[in-house]
């Protein structure tokens, strides 16, 4: 067994060998010198095989490879993020699934997870990436624009190569900002100038919209004009200087709250006169969102609330699933603010949950729905007996034979403050909520103040009895047609926070609420 001094020694080496040895360091992606001396050679040889301009290529890498340092460039060594399909490369040795954002016909990004192509060199997955540009019908007038490499990857973006609204202005900002032109074979173009534009066709009334396109050669600070046909005929609505490339992405907000279509075109001043491209129309469509539905107990209405976004004015229903078919419950109208509220009372006479959602009927007839929200309707813990959970608080409920009635005395469990020894001390314990009268005639109520003397509509009055003061409303807008709520004058503890967070109690003489009188 080795001595003390022995293990000492080993111990005293081994922490010597731990500070020596290299300490293992955060992956940094490559800077962008580094990455233009690893890949020009490799862009250069794809645009000798394929033409596909090394700039071009190099930025795109860049940007799908999140400059070398992506999972799918590390794992598979794939630097342009090319999927797998039913037609294999002769390049690639397999596939590899990772998750990756997409863009739907709106603009609007989701993640997926897809089969990319994985290749045993990074020099594989350049020349692929030409291979694959040249070999789909697709980008073929991609190839003839070899010379304009701005022009070149606006064409693959029309192409279909990216759901990026802006993939080929990000491209183009790229070889721009790295000077990577100076990497291309082929001679730049001198031919005059063209415009060429991806608009986006459809989007949510309200959202984000834009075209975005390309004066090229020669584009560089020229202006650009979006025009709408309106009743007054072509309308510039935007307009603004191409960037330093001839690039742009300038906003279609037309009429944006609307739900409908508008016809757009974009207008250029080029170095040879005016270029107007092809028109093109922009499809609004409106949002139905609704909120979610407070829960209340039986015997109550609840709202479902929501927004119509490009359908002010429009009907709109809640609907109720029943046995599987979507019933009309409530109708309104979409205010001026886009918004909605329609009364539920589907669960007023039995506790339960139900499915429901709202439809706006657009000004062609069509109708959209809302996502479907849950509706739930509880027991009424006034009348109730037991122990209920409702709104996040415990209740609890006893009844009892009253005259031609029933009572229920209701308990809330809540922080309360009491004076013990001549201080005020806050406990949680059970605490007297009210007192609830089940459903009876206004008659038997004919000499009691409580239920307002028996006569129907709207009131409010005091009286006193037994030395104390009472208050008491009928058939208003708080107790609702049917019923009295009743109140007394007492003397309450409040509190109030200080600033510093410490609480201050003192006695307040105000109306508490005691109890409820339902009529039959």
């Amino acid at each position: 067994m080795p001595s003390p001094r022995t293990l000492v020694r080993a111990l005293v080496a081994l922490a010597m060998l731990a500070v020596l040895l290299p300490q293992a360091r955060p992956a940094v992606a490559l800077d962008a010198a580094t990455f233009i001396a690893k890949t020009a050679a490799w862009a250069q040889a794809e645009e000798k095989a394929h033409g596909v301009p090394a700039s071009v290529a190099m930025a795109q890498a860049m940007l799908e490879s999140g400059m070398g340092e992506s999972g799918l460039t590390k794992n598979a060594n794939n630097w342009f993020g090319i999927k797998c399909s039913s037609t294999v490369s002769p390049y690639q040795n397999g596939c590899y699934s990772v998750s990756t954002t997409e863009y739907d016909s709106n603009g609007n990004p989701y993640t997926v997870v897809a089969k990319f192509r994985k290749y045993d060199t990074p020099e594989l997955s350049f020349i692929d990436h030409g291979y694959f540009l040249s070999r789909l019908s697709r980008y073929a007038k991609a190839f003839l624009y070899k010379d304009n490499p701005d022009r070149f990857i606006v064409e693959v973006h029309l192409g279909g190569y990216a759901t990026d609204p802006q993939y080929a202005n990000k491209v183009i900002n790229i070889m721009t900002k790295y000077n990577l032109y100076q990497y291309n074979i082929t001679p730049p173009s001198t031919a005059p100038s063209e415009l060429a534009i991806r608009p986006q066709l459809k989007a949510f009334t309200d959202a984000t919209a834009s075209v975005t396109g390309l004066l090229s050669p020669d584009g560089a600070g020229r202006e650009i004009q979006v025009q709408a046909l309106t009743a007054e005929g072509w309308t510039t609505v935007t307009s603004a200087a191409a960037g330093s490339r001839g690039q742009f992405s300038l906003p279609l907000d037309h009429a944006k709250s609307n739900a409908g279509k508008v016809t757009y075109r974009v207008v250029a001043a080029a170095a040879q006169g005016q270029l107007t491209s092809a028109e093109f129309v922009l499809e609004r469509v409106g949002r139905v969102l609704v909120q979610p539905v407070t829960t209340v107990m039986v015997t109550q209405t609840t709202q479902l609330r929501g927004s119509a976004s490009g359908y002010v004015g429009r009907p709109i229903v809640a609907q109720v699933l029943v046995d599987g078919v979507w019933q009309d419950h409530a109708a309104g109208t979409v205010s001026s603010s886009g918004t909605f509220a329609l009364q539920l009372a589907v669960g007023q006479a039995e506790a339960g949950t139900w499915s429901v959602r709202a439809v706006v009927t657009a000004a062609d007839g069509k109708t959209y729905p809302s996502t479907i929200v849950k509706a739930t309707w509880v027991p009424d813990v006034y009348t109730t007996e037991g122990t209920h959970d409702y709104n996040g608080r415990q209740w609890r409920t006893r009844c009892e034979p009253y005259s031609g009635t029933t009572r229920c005395f209701t308990d809330i469990w809540a922080s309360t403050v009491k004076v013990v020894s001549g201080k005020f001390v806050k406990t949680s314990d059970w605490t007297f909520n009210n007192m609830t009268y089940l459903p009876s005639p206004r008659s038997m109520w004919a000499t009691n103040p409580l239920g307002g003397y028996g006569t129907p509509g709207p009131k409010t009055f005091t009286w006193t009895s037994d030395g104390r003061e009472w208050k008491a409303e009928c058939d208003t807008a708080t107790t609702g047609a049917g019923g009295c709520r009743a109140y007394i004058l007492a003397d309450v503890i409040t509190s109030s926070q200080t600033s510093s967070g410490t609480w201050r109690y003192a006695w307040q003489r105000t109306w508490v609420f005691n109890n409820i009188v339902r009529f039959s």
